[in-house]
């Protein structure tokens, strides 16, 4: 029997449960991965995190290889052809079974069952693991058998089970006997999507994200060694390097989440479960992950660009341009924002409290649409994650599960000088600011004439903007009443 594992946000040749199945129970395995260009341009997804994916393909089709497992790269343009694809290797290659992992999101789950359909045509099985969360969506529920909507209870639940199913190293990695018989013949060499014109991988990309394995999991150690233990505290410094920077990896399944858990726990024990431990902060973050395809699972409206709350689609958010525009280009006239918008430009990255800061700031005191800004960063991020990019945005904006209350807005200015109070950071990425003081720095305008030094004024005033949206929340809801 031979089997073949579809790849997909799951590259990664151990820790993955797809292939360890298939390796056990086929004497032939092959994987497919399947380049969706046109797809992943309709997501917006990032240059740098196409560009992650393919150097992360280099490496995986060596690492299989090393299990006797042939990786074909195959261009697949959008969803809507991988039915036949996959049909047609299936009875070139003679596959009695097809393995994956599953994934979560609306349009990845009428793909799956249009798989599945035109598989069972053929009397070929599509098998689905659960590798992409740490907890299956549908093991959570709560008393009426019902999907929570908030993230502690479930959190409770979440780390009760995690207890009673922890996870251990993975102990089948043999090889499997053959490849496929017959290569498919438009599998493309990674090489030459290494070479595109578009995809100019530098050497600065490749030694800040490397995509081996061994340095995959050496960069999470790393961390937990490391950072873990101050991490509540410096994950909200953003000149400090006290986050771990695995969410690229875990966007694209390079990690996942059961390593993450299995190697925390090895270090610290029981003690990162407690709220005690430094690193219980970062565990819950991998929490919050799962929660958010929890909730993209039992709510897809959300994956329709429709808010969570369902009353807020009819809520009247401002269009104006000009303000969306000098939000992406870093021209705010609030440094701490500008320079997070930079840095995110040019790095495609953004650390965790900054994100909190820019998001608030556009949603609150610019009262722009949400789904403007969560294209935005999925066209910018190099760990760009559908689930967690919507569930932050339409918590920024008080409209998601969760939410953020909509009158708890950010003070930029006071968030700056809390988090970067002597403007490090900001220096960093406004570098016209840099001969200003500790003082000055947070608010350039009230110190000097910003124009001449190449900066600009506030877009808006702190004050009036929040009043203004207060009262058009207020407004809103008093209407619905």
């Amino acid at each position: 029997m031979s089997a073949l594992v579809w790849l997909r946000t799951d590259l990664r040749s151990k820790w993955n449960s797809a292939i360890d199945y298939a390796v056990v129970n086929h004497d032939s395995v092959t994987a497919v991965y399947f380049i969706t260009k046109e797809q992943w341009d309709t997501y917006n997804l990032s240059s740098c995190k196409v560009a992650l994916i393919y150097q992360r393909l280099a490496n995986l089709q060596k690492e299989l290889a090393e299990r006797n497992i042939e990786l074909q790269i195959i261009e697949g343009s959008l969803y809507q052809a991988l039915p036949e694809r996959l049909k047609d290797i299936c009875t070139t290659n003679g596959v009695t079974h097809v393995y994956c992992n599953a994934e979560y999101e609306w349009d990845e789950r009428q793909r799956d069952l249009a798989v599945k359909n035109i598989l069972k045509e053929i009397n070929i099985p599509l098998a689905m693991f659960h590798d992409t969360c740490l907890v299956k969506p549908t093991e959570i529920m709560n008393l009426k058998n019902e999907p929570y909507k908030v993230f502690t209870p479930y959190f409770k639940r979440w780390l009760d089970k995690t207890l009673q199913q922890l996870p251990g190293v993975p102990d089948n990695h043999k090889a499997s006997d053959t490849g496929l018989r017959k290569s498919a013949n438009d599998s493309i060499p990674i090489d030459s999507l290494l070479k595109t014109d578009e995809m100019e991988i530098s050497e600065q990309f490749s030694t800040n994200w490397p995509t081996t394995a061994a340095q995959i999991t050496k960069k999470m150690n790393a961390f937990i060694i490391e950072f873990a233990p101050a991490y509540p505290k410096n994950r909200d410094i953003p000149s400090v390097e006290g986050t771990s920077k695995v969410s690229p990896y875990l966007s694209i399944g390079a990690l996942s989440p059961a390593q993450c858990l299995f190697h925390v726990l090895q270090e610290y024990g029981d003690d990162a479960l407690s709220p005690d431990h430094g690193a219980y902060t970062w565990v819950k973050e991998i929490a919050w992950r799962d929660f958010y395809r929890y909730v993209m699972y039992h709510f897809p409206h959300v994956s329709r660009g429709l808010p969570f709350q369902k009353h807020y689609q009819h809520f009247k958010w401002e269009s104006n341009q000009h303000h969306f525009d000098a939000w992406k280009a870093g021209k705010t006239g609030y440094p701490i924002v500008d320079a997070a918008m930079n840095a995110l430009r040019e790095t495609g990255w953004m650390h965790n409290r900054l994100r909190m800061i820019v998001a608030s700031f556009y949603c609150k005191h610019l009262l722009l649409p949400w789904q403007w800004a969560e294209d935005y960063f999925m066209s910018q991020l190099i760990d760009g994650d559908y689930a967690s990019n919507n569930g932050g945005w339409q918590w920024s904006a008080s409209v998601g599960t969760d939410a953020a209350p909509y009158f708890r807005i950010f003070n930029p200015t006071t968030q700056s000088e809390r988090f970067d109070p002597k403007g490090e950071f900001i220096k960093t990425w406004l570098p016209q600011l840099e001969h200003l003081s500790a003082k000055q720095i947070h608010e350039p305008s009230k110190h000097c004439d910003v124009q001449r030094i190449g900066y600009v004024l506030p877009i808006v005033e702190h004050k009036a903007s929040v009043m203004r949206t207060k009262e058009q929340f207020k407004g809103f809801l008093a209407a619905l009443k």
